[in-house]
């Protein structure tokens, strides 16, 4: 067990420098408690070894004059001062932001300090606790299916699809943002009815006030045998980059509905995934000789297989879901 009690001492201020052997977790950099070592922030400005020859000093002064040093600044504890240590380690291995530094201090009191937190708790791996939550939530339905694309030349690529009925319906069920703050003034969500006394729909605006709505509303949800509500999509979709070459790269095909207002669909909460385009460009390097056309048809092979889910309800002609009771 990790103490991170601050301001611990121990009863003999025999502290174990030993910690900070350069051997053992090599020369870098650490952050301390503002009230234990006069250190700046941002600690890329400082090197290690004048935090450690604070640390020393401070050390033998404490011994020498105890009173020296009020009790908040005290040296921590040897537990905390390994597992601070350690945490910096780990986020310049990983190459993070040292603000993650701090954050994560915070969180780890935050814990701590909860009437619930208990010593004989144990922390779960990542995969492990995505697991639970999906347990929990009863999310496992959202997983995307891989799906294999035949491109051009023959060869096979891997397009992850999530279906469309439960992106839909994780949206249209979800109390937290199917709440009227959320919609778009002057429209009626159930009916896609559009209130002209309204003063917001006297101009160009939210989608529901373009001409193109009242037809499209009244060709595809005529259904003769019940109130059918129209859902209209807003799909986009842009290449992204998750490392610095831009080989592990993918893109994205999102979709957002027209019924939230325009503060709403700018909330990544608000968007659910469809699919994922691999790099299709993956180990053709700058001497790509493949032609325009043959790119753009492999790319829309891909976009079919994605959007199949949403032509299949297409087909179906909608499907039967509770919305706002």
């Amino acid at each position: 067990m990790l103490s991170l009690t601050t301001n611990n001492q121990s009863p003999n201020n025999d502290y174990n420098c030993d910690l900070y052997d350069d051997q053992l977790y090599g020369k870098s950099n650490f952050c301390n408690q503002e009230n234990y070592l006069s250190v700046d922030d941002d600690c890329s400005s400082q090197s290690s070894d004048d935090s450690l020859n604070q640390y020393y000093l401070m050390h033998n002064d404490m011994l020498e004059d105890p009173e020296r040093y009020p009790n908040n600044a005290s040296p921590q504890s040897d537990a905390q001062n390994r597992f601070e240590v350690m945490l910096h380690e780990l986020i310049m291995i990983h190459k993070a932001s040292l603000q993650m530094f701090d954050d994560i201090c915070h969180l780890v009191n935050e814990y701590t300090s909860s009437q619930d937190f208990s010593i004989h708790t144990k922390l779960q791996c990542r995969k492990s606790f995505l697991h639970y939550m999906e347990g929990s939530h009863r999310t496992h339905l959202l997983h995307p299916t891989n799906h294999n694309v035949t491109l051009h030349d023959g060869k096979t690529v891997t397009v992850p699809v999530f279906d469309m009925k439960k992106m839909l319906t994780s949206l249209l069920t979800d109390r937290t943002i199917m709440v009227d703050t959320n919609f778009a003034e002057g429209y009626d969500v159930l009916t896609g009815g559009v209130d002209v006394n309204n003063p917001s729909n006297d101009k160009y605006g939210e989608v529901h006030t373009g001409d193109a709505w009242i037809p499209a509303r009244d060709r595809y949800c005529s259904n003769p045998q019940g109130p059918t509500m129209p859902v209209g999509l807003i799909v986009f979709g842009d290449k992204s980059h998750t490392n610095l070459h831009g080989t592990l790269s993918l893109t994205p095909i999102i979709f957002t509905l027209t019924l939230f207002n325009r503060t709403a669909r700018n909330n990544t909460g608000f968007w659910r995934p469809i699919g994922y385009i691999p790099n299709l460009s993956y180990g053709k390097g700058t001497a790509d000789r493949r032609s325009t056309s043959d790119k753009i048809q492999d790319e829309h092979t891909c976009l079919s297989c994605i959007f199949e889910s949403l032509h299949r309800i297409i087909r179906q002609e909608g499907f039967d879901l509770c919305v706002l009771g």
